[in-house]
């Protein structure tokens, strides 16, 4: 059995047949682990992404789009523009309640599932070399 043609694979010698891919098994996983850390990962599953339900009260998206706001400008920001609204004695509850907003949005162990998937890549590599 021989590959004549593999598309945009610059090992395409090292897997053209099965005594190739034999002799270079090491290289081959290598390079799949490689082409799997120019992957650019999107984190579509964790919590934060998924807190866009159905039914929102306006209490619950006025709380998303707060913690949004308050991620996308950053936490030194967002204070000072809570210091530059009259808010008078009542700023300290104001920063309380905001702050709990945050806290109710924030995940509680962000996990990095690109990172998540090159560490089982790599363990599978490893028992592919054995």
């Amino acid at each position: 059995m021989q590959i004549n043609k593999v598309s945009g694979v610059t090992i395409k010698e090292k897997i053209n047949t099965v005594n190739n891919l034999l002799d270079n098994w090491d290289d081959i996983i290598k390079f799949w682990e490689d082409q799997l850390d120019k992957i650019t990962y999107v984190d579509r599953i964790s919590h934060e992404n998924l807190e866009y339900k159905t039914n929102l009260t306006k209490r619950e998206l006025d709380e998303i789009l707060i913690y949004h706001g308050i991620k996308a400008i950053g936490k030194k920001a967002f204070r000072t523009l809570l210091k530059n609204f009259k808010f008078g004695n009542k700023l300290s509850g104001y920063e309380k309640a905001y702050h709990e907003i945050e806290e109710k949005f924030r995940t509680p162990k962000h996990k990095d599932y690109g990172n998540l998937l090159k560490e089982a890549v790599a363990k599978r590599g490893e028992k592919l070399r054995q």
